[in-house]
C-alpha cells in the first residue's frame, strides 16, 4: 500500500481529516518527509503500518486493521490510569520506579469513588505492613487531589524517596503519626511535618487478583 492510498484509507477508517502532518507524527517523520514519499509513490513497510495502527489506537481509541480495512471502537466505558511504579507498604520500601504502563478502570467506578482521571494514579503494593487491609501485589488507586490528612484514612506517602501506604494521624502541634495495620510486626512511628515527607494522595480504592 502506498502513502497516497493510505491517507484516503485512514480518513475513511477514522472518519477524520487524517493529514500528512498527522501521518508524520504517527511515523516519527516530518510533513516534508511524508510529502516526498507521496511524490515518489513509496510503498509502506509492515512495521510502518503497525506504527500507524498503534498511533490511531492511542489517539482515537480505535483499533484498526489497515490491511484488512477493519475498525473497532474500543470500549469507551473505561478510562486509563497511569501506573507510576511500585512501593512497599513496609517502612523499608523500594525506590520509586516510574514507567509508562497504564491500568484501565470503569468510568462507573471512577464516578462512584469520586475520582477524576487527571488526578488518578495507580501504584502496585509490595510488603505486608498493611495486612490484612492491603496485601502484597494489590493495585492501589490514588487520588492526588486529596492531600489533607483526615485521621485514620490511608494515604500514599513518600518518605526518604520511598513510597509507602499508611494510615496517618495528625498529632498537634507539628507531628504526624504513621500507622501500619499489621501491628504484630510493625510499630507506628512519628515524623515531623518538616521532615523529608510528601503526601502523594489518598488511597481511594484497591483491588487484587483472587489468590
Amino acid at each position: 500500500m502506498n502513502i497516497s492510498e493510505l491517507l484516503s484509507h485512514l480518513q475513511i477508517l477514522t472518519n477524520t481529516k487524517f493529514t500528512q502532518t498527522e501521518l508524520g507524527k504517527a511515523l516519527g517523520k516530518t510533513r516534508s518527509d511524508i510529502h516526498s514519499k507521496i511524490k515518489r509513490n513509496s510503498e509502506l513497510k509492515l512495521s510502518e503500518i503497525q506504527q500507524i495502527e498503534s498511533y490511531i489506537l492511542n489517539k482515537y481509541n480505535l483499533k484498526i486493521d489497515i490491511i484488512n480495512t477493519k475498525t473497532t471502537q474500543i470500549n469507551n466505558d473505561f478510562i486509563s490510569i497511569p501506573v507510576k511504579g511500585q512501593f512497599s507498604s513496609a517502612k523499608t520500601g523500594i525506590t520509586i520506579d516510574n514507567n509508562s504502563a497504564s491500568y484501565k478502570i470503569s468510568k462507573k467506578l471512577a464516578q462512584d469513588i469520586g475520582i477524576n482521571q487527571k488526578d488518578a494514579q495507580m501504584i502496585l503494593a509490595q510488603g505486608d505492613s498493611m495486612h490484612p487491609t492491603i496485601e502484597d501485589g494489590d493495585s492501589l488507586l490514588i487520588d492526588t487531589s486529596k492531600k489533607e490528612i483526615y485521621d485514620g484514612k490511608i494515604y500514599c506517602i513518600r518518605i526518604n524517596k520511598q513510597l509507602q501506604a499508611k494510615r496517618l494521624q495528625v498529632i498537634p502541634p507539628g507531628k504526624i503519626k504513621v500507622i501500619s495495620d499489621n501491628k504484630d510486626k510493625y510499630d507506628s512511628f512519628y515524623i515531623d511535618k518538616n521532615f523529608d515527607f510528601d503526601i502523594i494522595g489518598e488511597v481511594r480504592w484497591w483491588g487484587r487478583l483472587a489468590r
